[in-house]
């Protein structure tokens, strides 16, 4: 993986669906933590069972959900991963693989937490969270659907 720490403008980053939500003060402040990664194919994010330390947001291509090894999802450009464990601080029920190259953008777990502290950004995460539970989930799923610790 190659790590690129604070190289995401705020403009950037707010041309990922994720992050459009926030406004310019909350973008910058997100930009400021987020580390933009290129990923190999084949790299394992996050395993299965351990507890969550990153929000994993594709840029380009997508991520791979596996529970005991069978695919149950797929994290699409400008979705999320990671949203609810990082939340709630309990392990992984999947693990998380590139199966091409991607671009990701990485916002650590402190980070996130650090964010949650501003009334609007823990707004927007609860619009977020609450459109996920009332909406019908599509084949391609994302942090908040059915591959959450509580599946």
């Amino acid at each position: 993986m190659r790590f690129t720490r604070g190289n995401n403008s705020w403009e950037e980053l707010a041309a990922i669906p994720w992050f459009a939500d926030l406004d310019a003060r909350r973008l910058r402040i997100a930009a400021r933590h987020a580390d933009r990664v290129r990923v190999a194919a084949g790299t394992r994010l996050q395993q299965q069972g351990r507890t969550a330390g990153w929000l994993w947001i594709p840029v380009d291509g997508s991520l791979e959900l596996r529970r005991n090894g069978t695919v149950v999802g797929e994290v699409p450009a400008g979705g999320a991963w990671g949203e609810p464990e990082v939340l709630l601080g309990v392990p992984s029920a999947v693990e998380v693989v590139a199966t091409s190259t991607v671009t990701t953008v990485s916002l650590p777990a402190r980070a996130f937490h650090g964010l949650l502290g501003e009334a609007a950004f823990a707004a927007t995460v609860a619009r977020r969270q609450a459109r996920a539970s009332l909406l019908p989930q599509p084949a391609r799923v994302t942090a908040t659907a059915s591959v959450s610790p509580a599946a």
